[in-house]
């Protein structure tokens, strides 16, 4: 499990307490891809192969089809800052849902001289 390997967890040491373990272990079982009720949740689950194991979301195919043509420039705005931050376009992102209608792409700020 990931979160018990807190001193190599992507380069970085979460240092995380018991109790901190347990909240975050119990919040990923119950929001999983493979127990939500969404669409987006069983296209998610759907397209990863059996044996695979994803470590993070950006590498699962779902997510990258939906993606593919987003520039990389804009995942370096300060509004985005990285592939992770699913709030910065969805609005629902805290409920999980991923709705078309609830997305809204960062609009570039025309820069005046």
């Amino acid at each position: 499990m990931i979160l018990k390997q807190q001193a190599g967890h992507f380069d970085d040491d979460l240092d995380l307490d018991e109790e901190t373990i347990v909240k975050l272990l119990s919040y990923a079982y119950a929001k999983s891809a493979d127990l939500e009720q969404t669409e987006p949740a069983w296209r998610m689950n759907s397209s990863i192969a059996s044996n695979e194991i994803p470590l993070r979301i950006t590498e699962v195919n779902y997510w990258k089809r939906k993606h593919e043509e987003i520039d990389n420039e804009v995942w370096k705005r300060s509004s985005v800052k990285n592939k992770a931050n699913c709030g910065a376009c969805h609005l629902d992102a805290e409920q999980g849902t991923f709705e078309d209608a609830d997305m809204r792409p960062p609009v570039k700020k025309n820069l005046i001289a």
